[in-house]
């Protein structure tokens, strides 16, 4: 006779501990954001810097990038070059990085080798 499961987690509280873990990490995006960019977000303000932090994971999320570290990458490229960098004309190696079919991870890290070769633009205010 086969063992029973100690705790069975129903689906809807998946659903409930997956949006406490995306706030968590949300707050702590917004925080890490605001330290490393500060006279980016000073004048905007934690409510803007939430707003562009949650824009950026819905953006990974569309390329298929959910790993925390690789989100957080893509946060710091949307304060760097602007929350839409990835449909910039001006940055088209943005795009085609992101558009290819390839681990989200590798993708992530060619991104950011190649944005270390550009220099930054903008600020979270003239992002919005």
């Amino acid at each position: 006779m086969g063992a029973k499961p100690l705790l069975v987690i129903r689906d809807d509280q998946m659903q409930v501990f997956a949006a406490a873990e995306l706030h968590q990490f949300e707050k702590q995006m917004t925080a890490a954001v605001m330290r490393r960019f500060p006279a980016k977000t000073r004048a905007a303000g934690p409510e803007v810097v939430t707003k562009l932090v949650r824009h950026g994971i819905t953006r990974a999320a569309a390329y298929g990038i959910r790993a925390k570290r690789d989100v957080a990458q893509y946060i710091t490229l949307c304060m760097r070059f602007g929350r839409n960098f990835d449909k910039d004309p001006r940055l088209p190696w943005a795009a085609r990085i992101l558009s290819k079919q390839q681990d989200p991870t590798l993708r992530m890290r060619t991104l950011v080798r190649a944005s270390q070769r550009i220099k930054t633009k903008t600020s979270v205010a003239s992002s919005k």
